[in-house]
């Protein structure tokens, strides 16, 4: 018998199954990525964390910077957790320049800091530090360039220099001289086709390229261009419900009001299951959306009664939601002929802190009154 243990032994040694292989840098960056886009920050935190262990630990200041700035969205007071970042990450961006140094041929690497170099640029400016942030900008470009030159196949690397270009081609007002004085310009055009190679071809940013693009032509008042990336984002990453609120948005923008009221109530079912990013908060949201819709099929007191009731449901963090519920009401109110009704909404709307496109329409229909579509959306 125990000959015959032996044996078994031998035999069920032979049997065993290799313990799986540990993801590459570019499949936990592809896995984070997806949780931070679903709004599972917890999940991709924890996600990233893999990297520490491997040859992408220099790439974990990107990473958490993009945690760090989902989590300020949510914050009253987001300065001390960025604050709090930029401090912890000093050390690690010295060591990731150090090793570009020592790899000047790794067209990974340079791809990889350029990202970090990004995000810290974004954290910087929401802080409002713009020299820091400028020059954060500038080597995130000089990375993305010279992983373009290593690798120019890289679809990842578009994705960096399309973004730079189509920010920096935007920047308006007094922030512009500055701009231009710290930074080469960036053609918007150029832009605009490197962001759809990304997002057609990359390996781990072809998502962050679509929300990029997105954006963009959602600024530019492009509803159709927007919609297929708003449509793709959303079947991707129904956590994230500011996919949703903008793909209502957009079906209704682009004449399609039976698909607008059906975003409309996923949205509702998901805000009545309890999803955890779909809470209370976000009902004066709801509300403005429901008034928007309304006000889109013609059915004024229904958007009017929205409208009043998104407003008083006003909250610190969604601030710009009760000036687009107080401007659309002045909207509804001049379709309606009652103008003096519609200056007491626009004066409300401006009452209102901010200086969104909110205030902005609200100010356009002060000096003339609303006779139909063609506002600009919510941001």
């Amino acid at each position: 018998m125990k000959r015959g243990a032996v044996l078994l032994g031998l035999l069920l040694a032979g049997l065993v199954i290799p313990a799986a292989a540990a993801p590459t840098p570019e499949e936990t960056i592809r896995a984070g990525t997806a949780r931070l886009l679903d709004k599972d920050v917890a999940g991709a935190e924890r996600t990233f964390a893999d990297l520490a262990e491997g040859p992408a630990a220099f790439t974990l200041p990107f990473f958490r910077g993009l945690v760090t700035l989902v989590r300020a969205e949510k914050a009253e007071d987001p300065a001390p957790a960025l604050d709090a970042f930029l401090e912890e990450a000093g050390p690690t961006f010295e060591e990731g320049e150090a090793a570009r140094e020592a790899r000047p041929e790794d067209a990974r690497l340079h791809l990889f800091l350029g990202m970090a170099w990004g995000t810290r640029a974004m954290v910087e400016g929401a802080r409002g530090y713009y020299l820091p942030a400028y020059r954060s900008l500038r080597r995130a470009l000089e990375r993305f360039q010279q992983a373009k030159v290593l690798d120019p196949a890289s679809s990842d690397a578009d994705y960096g220099l399309g973004l730079y270009a189509v920010s920096v081609a935007q920047i308006r007002g007094w922030r512009r001289p500055l701009v231009s004085l710290l930074l080469p310009d960036g053609d918007l055009a150029e832009g605009e086709a490197a962001l759809r190679r990304a997002a057609a071809e990359a390996l781990f940013t072809a998502d962050l390229a679509a929300v990029a693009l997105m954006r963009h032509t959602v600024a530019a008042d492009r509803f159709a261009e927007a919609l297929p990336f708003a449509e793709r984002l959303t079947a991707r990453y129904p956590g994230d419900p500011d996919f949703a609120f903008l793909l209502a948005f957009l079906y209704g923008e682009t004449g399609r009001p039976a698909e607008a009221a059906a975003v409309a109530d996923q949205i509702r079912a998901a805000m009545a299951a309890g999803h955890e990013n779909y809470g209370p908060e976000i009902n004066p949201r709801y509300l403005q959306l429901l008034g928007k819709l309304a006000m889109d099929r013609g059915e004024y007191t229904a958007a009017l009664a929205n409208f009043e009731r998104a407003y008083a449901a006003r909250t610190p963090r969604f601030a710009w939601v009760a000036a687009w519920a107080a401007a659309r009401a002045g909207m509804v109110h001049d379709l309606l002929g009652e103008r003096e009704a519609a200056v007491r909404r626009y004066r409300q709307a401006l009452a209102l802190e901010g200086d969104g496109p909110a205030h902005a329409a609200a100010r356009r229909h002060l000096e003339e009154p609303y006779r139909g579509r063609g506002v600009s959306p919510p941001k």
